[in-house]
This record gives structure tokens, sequence and C-alpha cells, in this order.
């Protein structure tokens, strides 16, 4: 009886095993090695496809999520149909926002970055982290720039003329 008893108190006692299986659908893995390269951070998670109903769970309307659990696992999950319907630069601006969360910690972004482009103003979202898909043309066009603010946000800036 002691022999157990020492057993199931040395057991349970113990720190849980974590093993994550780690799976990565094979249309993200060009951009997760390309912002494992600009940032120099390892992405260790998953990275799935799920259909638009399950992502509502997480936040309505929803296209992509980073979820980060108590164990310490992270999963990207990104709607499966919205990623064929988009360009290879939204698709880039989605996964590495996802990445932004998941990798890098950061938090939703909603300041607001002013373009002087032929002597006209236009209001752009000041960090890849904004909240919402903000489109594949918009992030060609200040694509350099929103990669550098994801890696080093002390480098944001608040207005830029092209």
């Amino acid at each position: 009886m002691k022999k157990y008893l020492i057993c199931f108190l040395l057991a349970s006692c113990a720190p849980p095993i974590i093993n994550q299986h780690i799976e990565v659908e094979s249309e993200f893995q060009y951009y997760i090695d390309s912002f494992e390269s600009y940032s120099g951070v390892k992405y260790e998670g998953s990275a799935i496809f799920v259909e638009q109903n399950v992502l509502s769970f997480y936040k309505k309307d929803a296209i992509g999520v980073c979820i980060k659990h108590n164990t310490g696992n992270k999963e990207i999950k990104i709607d499966k149909e919205y990623w064929f319907l988009i360009s290879n630069e939204a698709k880039e601006q989605l996964i590495f926002h996802e990445l932004g969360h998941c990798a890098l910690n950061r938090p939703h972004q909603e300041e607001i970055l002013s373009v002087l482009l032929d002597d006209e103003i236009y209001n752009y979202p000041q960090s890849i982290m904004y909240p919402s898909n903000f489109g594949g043309v918009l992030y060609g066009l200040l694509r350099d720039y929103y990669i550098k603010e994801l890696i080093n946000p002390e480098e944001s800036l608040t207005e830029i003329s092209l």
C-alpha cells in the first residue's frame, strides 16, 4: 500500500508533460519561414485552416486568430475559404499579423498613419497589428515599413510620404 501511495504522490506532484503536436498547413510554410527570417524569431506552434464558423466562436467575423493555450501551446487558425480568395500580399499580411500575436506577443494597435501620396493625404493603419485586415494593395505599397514596424514597434511612424 505504501508503494502505491508514494507512486501516486510522485506522479501527482510532477509538472504536466506538454507534448504539442505541431501541424502547419503547407500553404502557410513560406510565410512563416519569411517571418522567421525577418524577425529572427522561430514560431513553434500550429497553423491550420478552419471553417469560418469555427473562427466565429473566437471572434465574430474573424478571418484568423492566434490562440495561446495555458499549456504554452500556440495555434494560428485561418479561414480556409477566405485564404483562397486573397492576394499573396494579403496572405502575408494575415499570417504576419497572427504571428505578431503568437510569436512576438504584440497586441492590436488601432493608431492611424497619415500617408502623403500625390499631394493627397490618406489615413492608413499605422501597424500590421491593426485589428482588421486592410488589404493586399495597401500592404504591398507599404510592405517594408509594415514589416519593420512589426519587428520593431518603436520605429512606427505617424506620417510618411511616398
